[in-house]
């Protein structure tokens, strides 16, 4: 009889613990589709691809179970900084990031650049350097930061298939070599150029597309205390601090391990969010996701404080920020250091008569597109810390760019391309696009191209 109530008791408690969980299952499910439903304006079982999703960030430092601390970037004697030779795609750019690179690509097969490894050079390449150009071949060689490190990886193809409609590229076979790195600005394109030119590297054509690392990457070199010419400090002081005597200090590899940890869990948490069929489970990813981008966060300003002030006992020495006297304004040494290094390109190419443009790119921080709610939530955030340099940079710049036509500079600007397309084309909240943008930006350059090289000729 004892028995008999107690199974009764047992199977009256199981089904009592059954009912609650099933009923806390409902209210987080509805909990987290009212959420989905608050932030995203649809529902969760029916949300665009994408939705709801924060853009990765990226950082220097790395953390596998096969090897100790290391960094994605190791330092080059001329160009400042390099990513590590064999160093794989996937590595700076992990799966939720490709996706979004990858927005507006129409096949079902990843593009083969997705596995490419970073050559002896550091440059991503299905080929080493010097490249060994054949006689029917026209290469184009792409300089710049991370948007022409991506824009010679994705927007090559678009290229190639909008030049060989002219004329003067029939019956030739173009090749585009990707010679920027992310981060890259002048004088390091300018560098770089020189440096592959000593060695013996044939160029048909030399494209530079830059501005936003210019523009935004030397001012807050300014706010380090670093001076505005020199690499930039966000991708060097990391690597420096490993020629440092203190690098040994556990507080700063305390630091650098936490954001390391922080990074690869937001991750495996932005995977799930995507893949997962639950709203439930997404809120409690969600909720997830901020306690790690807070323990990133706190990491990150760690590290930054450890970075901070005078390095008596470094290897290198960083040249400091001198301000511009009598409230100068802060972009005129900046625009003056940038256009006299592209000039200085320019010039370097006419005098192996090499044809030279450089592109503006264009920005989300300094553009007159209408955003979609989707690509707002992708590609704008008042918090970046690009948004506000940006801004006022590219405002200035827009004003002297008439300015270093004049001076013989052969640049042209694609800072309104994006304006009249409703397509979503950026793929982050820095300066990135997807495979739509880059494709956009193509068709641009292209046409730019034969143009140019019209022109040219008939003089």
């Amino acid at each position: 009889m004892n028995t008999g109530k107690r199974r009764k008791r047992t199977a009256g408690i199981i089904w009592l613990v059954t009912v609650n969980l099933i009923v806390a299952g409902l209210l987080l499910e509805f909990a987290g589709i009212a959420y989905f439903y608050y932030t995203n304006h649809q529902l969760f079982y029916f949300r665009q691809q994408g939705a709801g999703q924060t853009a990765d960030l990226q950082f220097h430092t790395v953390h596998t179970a096969k090897k100790p601390l290391t960094t994605k970037l190791v330092l080059h004697p001329y160009l400042g900084y390099i990513y590590r030779p064999g160093l794989p795609l996937s590595v700076i750019a992990g799966r939720q990031r490709l996706k979004k690179l990858l927005g507006g690509y129409k096949h079902k097969q990843l593009p083969g650049w997705t596995t490419f490894r970073a050559n002896r050079f550091g440059f991503y390449s299905d080929v080493d350097y010097p490249y060994d150009k054949q006689k029917n071949e026209y290469v184009i060689a792409v300089f710049g930061g991370s948007v022409a490190h991506w824009f010679a990886l994705q927007g090559s193809s678009m290229l190639i298939s909008e030049l060989i409609k002219s004329n003067y590229f029939k019956e030739r076979e173009i090749t585009v070599l990707n010679f920027a790195q992310g981060g890259f600005k002048q004088p390091q394109q300018l560098l770089a150029l020189a440096y592959f030119l000593s060695l013996g590297q044939k160029f048909d054509f030399i494209l530079n597309i830059d501005g936003f690392n210019e523009l935004v990457l030397s001012q807050l070199n300014t706010e380090s205390s670093i001076d505005p010419s020199l690499p930039s400090g966000q991708h060097l002081l990391s690597v420096y601090r490993m020629l440092s005597s203190d690098f040994t200090d556990s507080e700063l590899i305390s630091a650098a391990y936490l954001l390391s940890k922080a990074n690869e869990a937001l991750t495996e948490i932005h995977y799930w969010q995507e893949h997962n069929i639950s709203a439930g489970v997404y809120l409690l990813l969600k909720l997830l996701e901020a306690k790690h981008i807070k323990e990133l966060s706190a990491a990150r300003t760690r590290l930054d404080d450890l970075k901070k002030g005078d390095w008596p006992h470094d290897l290198i020495s960083v040249m400091p920020w001198q301000p511009p006297k009598n409230d100068e304004n802060i972009y005129r040494p900046i625009l003056q250091n940038w256009f006299n290094s592209s000039l200085a390109m320019q010039y370097l190419c006419s005098s192996m008569q090499i044809p030279y443009l450089e592109v503006v790119q264009p920005n989300q921080y300094y553009s007159r597109k209408k955003f979609s709610e989707l690509e707002a939530s992708l590609a704008l955030n008042k918090a970046s810390p690009y948004r506000i340099a940006a801004a006022k940079g590219y405002k200035v710049l827009d004003s002297k760019l008439p300015d270093a036509v004049a001076s013989g500079l052969n640049i042209v600007s694609a800072i309104d391309i994006f304006n009249k397309t409703s397509e979503i084309v950026f793929s982050d909240d820095c300066c990135h696009y997807n495979q739509r943008g880059n494709d956009i930006l193509a068709e641009f350059i292209a046409d730019k191209i034969v143009r140019y090289l019209r022109n040219k000729s008939r003089q």
